[in-house]
């Protein structure tokens, strides 16, 4: 879901994830951005499966960070300034690469703790191919802003979150990489975005 004026509909979103899961049907008002995803990763995941977690090894970690280290140096007092805006708020803002390796984490203990039970931490790809639909991968996808909402998750084990994202480009204009917030659905904020 894109930035809209109030919150989104839970309830719907899941109703019409539900009827594209069993039917193939996107609903007439669905957002666009989604509707291309979910068709996208319709013919490659389960919607009711797990995520196909893909991690950079441990060996090579240490070098990805390194190789990103003026991305993170630069990123990192905006998300420490993000964080002290919404602490206690339950989210946490990612930071991840021209490729969505993630790069830096930052949140709330219980909101790192809970993504973490999920499969997401440093060195996770957020790839739409492998764990759906999410706007850090809508976001380097079509090189725009993206929210996800719910139920427009691809996947049905990340429709308690929400998550908003904006693609980064350096100065000629290539994607550097992804920054964006992570948080329960349930506490959904428009401002977010």
């Amino acid at each position: 879901m894109q930035p809209k004026d109030g919150l989104p509909d839970l309830g719907q979103l899941k109703t019409a994830w539900d009827v594209f899961i069993a039917k193939g049907a996107l609903p007439p008002d669905a957002d666009p951005l989604v509707a291309v995803s979910w068709q996208r990763c319709a013919p490659r995941l389960n919607p009711v499966g797990l995520p196909q977690w893909v991690y950079v090894s441990d060996e090579v970690l240490p070098l990805t960070l390194n190789q990103h280290a003026s991305l993170r140096q630069i990123a990192r007092p905006l998300m420490e300034d993000v964080h002290q805006f919404i602490e206690g708020s339950g989210a946490m803002i990612i930071l991840s690469d021209s490729t969505n390796c993630v790069l830096e984490l930052l949140g709330d203990a219980e909101m790192v703790e809970y993504a973490a039970s999920l499969g997401l931490r440093r060195g996770a790809f957020l790839d739409e191919g492998r764990i759906g639909t999410n706007a850090f991968a809508v976001a380097l996808v079509e090189s725009s802003p993206a929210q996800v909402a719910g139920a427009e998750h691809f996947l049905g084990c990340f429709h308690a979150l929400s998550s908003a994202a904006a693609p980064i480009y350096d100065l000629e204009g290539r994607p550097v990489g992804v920054i964006g917030l992570l948080e329960m659905a349930a506490k959904h904020n428009p401002q977010s975005v």
